[in-house]
């Protein structure tokens, strides 16, 4: 599956590929988590083989959002109903209404 523009569609590929095979390994039994310890080694693995380039792809698709005319508009109209209304904002990286904790945080769009 292609980006939402084609100038994203290298970075969104090369990410796709890189969040894969991190949650391929994630999921091993062989080498799935089974401490807290390990659980943040595995997030801290995530962030090393493929953090900046989820922040790049993501840095893209927002440039590419903002070029379209209206659909940023769109995008916060959707953000204020449900099932999304109580989130603070659509980058999935907000505490919730309640304040307790993020959403989404380095999750794949």
């Amino acid at each position: 599956m292609n980006s939402i523009d084609p100038s994203c569609n290298d970075l969104k590929h090369r990410y796709d590929q890189c969040f894969n095979t991190w949650f391929e390994s994630y999921l091993n039994p062989s080498s799935a988590p089974r401490t807290p310890q390990e659980t943040h080694a595995k997030a801290d693995e995530y962030e090393r083989s493929c953090g900046e380039l989820f922040r790049e792809y993501t840095e893209c698709v927002k440039r590419a959002i903002k070029s379209k005319e209206g659909l940023e508009e769109l995008i916060d109209n959707a953000w204020s109903e449900p099932p999304f209304a109580g989130f603070a904002s659509g980058d999935g990286c907000e505490a919730d209404a309640g304040g307790e904790g993020e959403a989404g945080k380095g999750g794949k769009r």
